[in-house]
């Protein structure tokens, strides 16, 4: 039996309908994703602080090494610990409405009463 190797290339015209059919998500799916992705990311921060508190590891650069991460990601996540309680609720139930720079920089605030928009 004969084995015959190439590459396949579909043509513009298969191309052009497949990317036609692609349809966009909806809005909401999309924003329920982003929530999504910021309460993982508070889980994230929470699971690593655990990590470091029980000796698993040094600091956040290792953390990040360990992660695949670079060393200011994981500060920025980390800053999510610093959040006022009650924002940090509104993030676990995805109502957060704002993204991790804005909740961040809220939480670097001296006082917890800044308002979060949202």
């Amino acid at each position: 039996m004969t084995t015959v190797r190439g590459k396949f290339r579909p043509s513009r015209a298969v191309l052009a309908k497949a990317k036609v059919e692609a349809k966009e998500p909806p809005a909401a799916v999309r924003a329920r994703s982003r929530a999504d992705r910021r309460a993982r990311q508070l889980a994230l921060a929470y699971a690593i602080e655990r990590a470091i508190q029980a000796g698993e590891f040094r600091s956040y650069g290792e953390v990040a090494r360990a992660l695949g991460l670079t060393q200011p990601r994981v500060s920025q996540v980390m800053g999510l610990l610093l959040l006022p309680p009650a924002v940090q609720e509104r993030v676990l139930r995805g109502d957060a409405g704002v993204g991790i720079r804005e909740l961040v920089s809220t939480a670097r605030e001296p006082e917890w009463r800044k308002p979060v928009a949202g």
